[in-house]
C-alpha cells in the first residue's frame, strides 16, 4: 500500500472513531473492551457459557422507541467502527452484537451454522433479530446447527425449524 493510501485509511479510521466517540463514548469503550477480550475468552470458555455471559439485560427498562434507537445505534457503530472496534472474525463479531442487542432488549438470536463446501465444512456465526440476519447477506448458504436465545438458552439443530 502506498503512503498516501495508508494516510487516507488512517484519516478515515480516525474520523469514524471520533464520530463514534462523540455520539456515545461509553459504547465505544464497551466495543473496545470486548474487541480485545473476546479472542481470548472464546478459547478458554465453553461456547454455551460464553453465550450466557454475553446475553445481558438492559440496565433500565426501555420503551419501543428507546429500544429501536439503541438497536440502530449499535448497528451503526458496528458498521462504522472499523477493525479497531469490531473483529472480522464472525464468532467474535456475532458475540459482540448478541451482547449489545441483548442490552438493548432487542431479543437477538446468536446462530452457529455450517456449510458444506465440496469436501470441507465451513462454520459460521451470525445474529438475527426477528428472524432476519444482521450484516449477513449469505445466511442462506448455511444450515443452522445451534442457536442461543434469551439469556443464552440453547436450541439444537434437531429442534430448529429449518425451511426446506
Amino acid at each position: 500500500m502506498t503512503q498516501p493510501g495508508l494516510y487516507q485509511r488512517a484519516r478515515g479510521c480516525a474520523s469514524r472513531l471520533t464520530e463514534c466517540l462523540t455520539t456515545d463514548s461509553r459504547l465505544v469503550v464497551q466495543l473496545a473492551v470486548w474487541r480485545f477480550s473476546l479472542p481470548l475468552l472464546k478459547r478458554v470458555i465453553k461456547l454455551s457459557t460464553l453465550a450466557e455471559l454475553m446475553s445481558s439485560s438492559p440496565a433500565a427498562p426501555l420503551d419501543e422507541s428507546q429500544r429501536r434507537q439503541r438497536v440502530d445505534l449499535v448497528q451503526r457503530f458496528v458498521a462504522r467502527g472499523g477493525r479497531l472496534l469490531v473483529s472480522r472474525n464472525c464468532l467474535e463479531r456475532s458475540l459482540l452484537l448478541y451482547r449489545l442487542l441483548s442490552q438493548a432488549d432487542a431479543r437477538p438470536v446468536l446462530v452457529l451454522g455450517a456449510r458444506k463446501d465440496g469436501s470441507s465444512v465451513a462454520g459460521h456465526a451470525w445474529v438475527e433479530l426477528d428472524g432476519d440476519p444482521i450484516f449477513e447477506p449469505d445466511r442462506d448458504e448455511y444450515v443452522p446447527i445451534v442457536t442461543f436465545g434469551l439469556h443464552g438458552s440453547v436450541t439444537r439443530a434437531s429442534e430448529l425449524r429449518i425451511p426446506a
